[in-house]
């Protein structure tokens, strides 16, 4: 029998320096003086997304999902079709309460935050109270590596539609860590999921994922 998901409050800041979970790269180093300034920015950023991590994590395996035999993995009917076992609501209050700004329209949400140069932004399809589909992107003035926040935010974003299933979202996690540097756009199905990330770009990246129907 399944539920309606439970909501969730997003957590404060924290107040000290992260401790990365297992899986996640470690906050950037800064460099000179001049560096600095953007580093400890970045530093914050991964701290309030670590922070995020456990509390959505945890968020969603309280929800009573219902499981796709024909698929075998764990999604939640959202009328005619499957979506992935998160509010909107969820995901959008928790951006929000670290400083991300969002606006929606025609049932897309758009969040942005912007910190020491680097855009992080998202966009968050619902149906019927469930996300259907999302994309993450950061977009940042590297160009020869890809930033320590670059790829803690996408592996979060990754992570996102397996709170209940700790073992699917390690192997999303290490699927990001494998193409991150690859140059080009990959495609894998994980699970019941569709994972395209477009790396073309080291200064640009995007992740998308989405429900297998079917």
């Amino acid at each position: 029998m399944e539920r309606d998901p439970v909501s969730v409050t997003p957590p404060n800041p924290p107040s000290g320096p992260p401790v990365p979970p297992p899986g996640h790269p470690g906050p950037p180093v800064a460099g000179p003086k001049g560096e600095r300034r953007g580093a400890w920015g970045r530093l914050f950023l991964i701290a309030a997304l670590v922070g995020l991590v456990s509390l959505l994590g945890a968020g969603a395996g309280t929800y009573a999902l219902a499981r796709n035999a024909e698929l075998g993995e764990y999604t939640a009917r959202c009328g005619s079709i499957r979506c992935i076992p998160l509010r909107p609501s969820t995901l959008i209050d928790a951006l929000k309460a670290k400083g991300f700004t969002c606006e929606e329209q025609d049932g897309t949400w758009r969040c942005r935050l912007t910190i020491a140069g680097t855009e992080f932004e998202t966009y968050i399809d619902g149906h019927e109270n469930l996300i259907s589909d999302f994309s993450a992107s950061v977009r940042s003035d590297e160009e020869e590596t890809i930033p320590a926040a670059t790829k803690s935010f996408l592996l979060w974003m990754g992570s996102l539609p397996f709170g209940d299933d700790p073992a699917t979202a390690e192997e999303v996690r290490g699927w990001l860590n494998q193409r991150f540097d690859s140059g080009e756009q990959s495609m894998a199905t994980i699970g019941s999921y569709n994972c395209e990330l477009t790396a073309e770009q080291k200064r640009n990246l995007r992740l998308r994922i989405w429900v297998r129907q079917g």
